[in-house]
Parts: structure tokens; sequence; C-alpha cells
């Protein structure tokens, strides 16, 4: 549960008032959230249903139902989340961590899936890179090279740019769209637009079975352990360098491009 707790309250900046104490309610027990009925809730907390739905939606999800559905989910699950505080870790253990995802993330790589994505790049008459907050360097550093290989290719820092991007790109375009939640609403918000436009979409998602999962046409997952100190989020974004440095050395060479 900690786990969805800290994806949830990434959201609390673009909720009202009203749906943040819905939010907090949830948070604060889940237990009696998963038993609830919408109507209960909303005579409870004083609070409308539609209220309550429309934050549902803002937090990614389709519903209130759907959004009960993942809390129940995660209160299964509890006991086998990760989520690591750094503050006490050694310099050796950082290392091995960071290791281990790697590790992982190459392990989780299919080359038919690596050869898929390269030829969304090869078709793709321009690619546009989707990320915010920590994921946004990555796209810029990706979409840099793509750009020195002669490839049309935009990474924007402007999330109401990028919103107006994302509703103009066409099926001959490609999306490349990097989150480690999968569930950052401006994220959900392009990849909707660009479903919409019938625009190929690769994701590049840290947690499995995210919304932003089943809105995209292919994803590679990266391995990345939550890692907080204290409250600052020191998640890595290295293994998704590492996908996408070995997706565009695929792409060079499948181009035959020399330089």
């Amino acid at each position: 549960m900690n786990i969805l707790v800290k994806k949830l309250e990434q959201h609390k900046g673009h909720l009202s008032q009203l749906e943040t104490t819905f939010l907090n309610d949830v948070i604060a027990s889940p237990e009696l959230f998963v038993k609830s009925t919408i109507d209960s809730i909303s005579k409870r907390l004083f609070i409308s249903t539609a209220t309550i739905s429309r934050c549902c939606k803002q937090l990614g999800f389709e519903g209130f139902q759907q959004f009960k559905y993942a809390v129940a989910q995660a209160l299964e699950n509890n006991e086998s989340e990760t989520i690591m505080d750094v503050r006490t870790e050694s310099l050796t253990h950082q290392v091995q961590r960071i290791q281990t995802e790697i590790e992982k993330t190459l392990a989780r790589l299919s080359e038919e899936k690596l050869n898929q994505a390269t030829n969304y790049l090869i078709k793709s008459q321009a690619i546009e890179f989707f990320g915010v907050g920590a994921s946004l360097p990555t796209c810029m550093e990706a979409s840099r090279k793509l750009t020195f290989a002669g490839k049309t290719s935009s990474a924007r820092g402007d999330w109401d740019e990028l919103d107006i991007v994302a509703r103009n790109l066409t099926k001959k375009d490609l999306a490349i769209i990097i989150s480690y939640s999968g569930e950052t609403p401006h994220v959900l918000a392009y990849a909707k637009a660009l479903k919409a436009n019938k625009v190929p979409v690769l994701a590049l998602i840290g947690c499995e079975n995210s919304s932003l999962e089943k809105l995209s046409t292919l994803t590679m997952t990266a391995a990345v352990t939550n890692c907080y100190y204290g409250e600052i989020d020191m998640s890595s974004r290295i293994p998704f360098n590492v996908l996408l440095e070995l997706l565009i050395l695929n792409y060079l060479k499948a181009s035959g491009i020399e330089r």
C-alpha cells in the first residue's frame, strides 16, 4: 500500500480542497474505503458523489470502482512491496542497488520487443518525447541523440505545449512516453489524446499494470526500486536511460546510419 500512497500523494497539487479531503480519507483508512460504497462515503464526508468520481478520474482511474479495486489490490499485496529509505544506505549498497536495477531491466527486455520499438522509430515521420518531472532530462537526452542521428525529434518541458503537440500528432508519428509510475495525470492526459489520434505510443514504465500501459501500443518496463531520502524521491531513472540507449543504438544499426 505504501507504493500506491506515494503515487497518489503526487496528485495532491492538482486536486480541489474537497477532492483532497476524499483522497486523505482513503489514505488514512484504506480498509474502510474498500468496504464502502460511493454513497456511504459521500454521506460520511459530506462530499458529492460527482466530486468523488471526478477525483478518481483525476488520479488516473476510469472511475470509483477501478480506484477501489486498485486500493484493494494494494492492500492485498502490501507485504510484497519494496520501499527503501536511503538515508542510511552505504555507498556499496547504493552501487549494488543500481546494478541490480540495470540487470533486472535488461533481463526483462527481449530482442523481439527491442526490434518492434526500433521499427516504430524507423517508420515514424517525427518523434515526440513526453515526460514530466524527473523523467524530462531522460527525454531530452534521448531526443538530442536522435536529432544528431538525423531524425526529427523533440522533447518539451512546457506541459501546455505538450498537450497541444499530443493533439496534433498523427499515426505517421511516434510518441515515446517515460513515466516511472505510469499514473501521472498530465502524462495520462497526453496518452489519451495520442490514442484518440491513433498515434503509436511507446511507453517506458517503472511499474507494471499501470494506467499508462493500458493506453500504450508497446511498453518497455524498467526495474526501479522505490527509494526515498526522507520525503525526497530518489528513485533512479538510470534503467530508463539504459533502455533508450539500447533502443537508439539498435535504430542506428538497423537504419545503416554511419557518422
